[in-house]
């Protein structure tokens, strides 16, 4: 992942918004990456269902978010990476990962959002848990 969200940076892979927080702290950790082109790195973002899991590695550990919901905005509308998703001002209790991408996926007329809250953190140390790495779609 890389910092930042221009063309520039989302033309190497996923890109961070520099005003969100971090993985795993209280607030809203909010990350873009394009659906058609560059690797196509979220280009099934739409396949992702409320109640999926979706975790952030970093160099410390690992971060487990489960998904709430998702929605289709306007380009223009910054409030889903506020701290607290769609309510620019309030004052974050609760720890986000919101994920960004374009919509449709060959076009960029609106922005495809998904919601999720934190569900566990794993230190390098404690590992990430064999549940964790299960495929579902291999019905493991």
């Amino acid at each position: 992942m890389y910092e930042g969200v221009g063309l520039d940076v989302l033309a190497k892979g996923l890109g961070h918004y520099p005003a969100s927080d971090q993985p795993g702290e209280v607030g809203n950790v909010a990350i873009a990456g394009h659906r058609a082109g560059h690797g196509n790195p979220l280009i099934d973002i739409d396949a992702i269902r409320d109640g999926d899991r979706l975790i952030i590695e970093t160099r410390e550990g690992w971060f487990v978010y489960r998904v709430q919901r998702h929605k289709i905005v306007p380009p223009a509308d910054w409030a889903v990476v506020a701290p607290v998703p769609e309510r620019p001002g309030a004052k974050p209790t609760e720890r986000w990962f919101t994920l960004t991408s374009c919509e449709p996926r060959y076009g960029s007329l609106n922005r495809y959002i998904v919601f999720s809250l934190l569900e566990a953190s794993f230190t390098r140390a404690q590992g990430l848990p064999a549940e964790y790495l299960a495929d579902p779609a291999a019905g493991v």
